[in-house]
């Protein structure tokens, strides 16, 4: 609890959010990557189609994010309240939708996690649409990953 506390003393007087460095594909899109490793492709138009439907003023930055090389990887952040409960609001809203698409039974292995990696990846989304003033952090990873921080 201590170092949240020198984090928001610290650093969210003059960021708006607090972020790990972000993660580098080398050699293909985040989109490609994403496909090819995490969810199947049917899943990521469905994900595209509710954004495009209820969130249409998110598309741009839809677009940019999954044609990048690049992305703020683990689902950690510290931020104001406020700020949480819209990022909530917005990402829980997006992932009931495409529940009603996804019988779990069909995905095998990691794929499974489709709701976990529509949440990391989403929170890009929120991120570029949102123009945060964001501080990154270095974050120590313990196991390897395909990642250069």
């Amino acid at each position: 609890m201590q170092i949240i506390k020198i984090f928001q003393i610290k650093y969210l007087k003059n960021y708006d959010i607090i972020v790990p460095s972000e993660g580098v594909y080398n050699l293909h899109s985040v989109k490609k990557e994403f496909i090819n490793y995490y969810i199947y492709e049917k899943d990521f138009d469905i994900v595209q189609e509710i954004i495009s439907e209820f969130y249409p003023d998110y598309l741009d930055a839809f677009d940019k994010f999954f044609n990048s090389h690049h992305m703020v990887c683990n689902s950690m952040f510290i931020c104001r309240k406020d700020m949480i409960d819209k990022y909530c609001e917005w990402i829980f809203d997006i992932l009931s939708k495409l529940e009603q698409y996804i019988d779990l039974s069909e995905y095998k292995g990691n794929r499974g996690r489709i709701y976990g990696y529509f949440a990391e990846v989403l929170f890009n989304v929120w991120l570029i649409k949102n123009d945060f003033n964001m501080k990154h952090f270095y974050l120590k990873h313990t196991e390897s990953n395909d990642f250069i921080m």
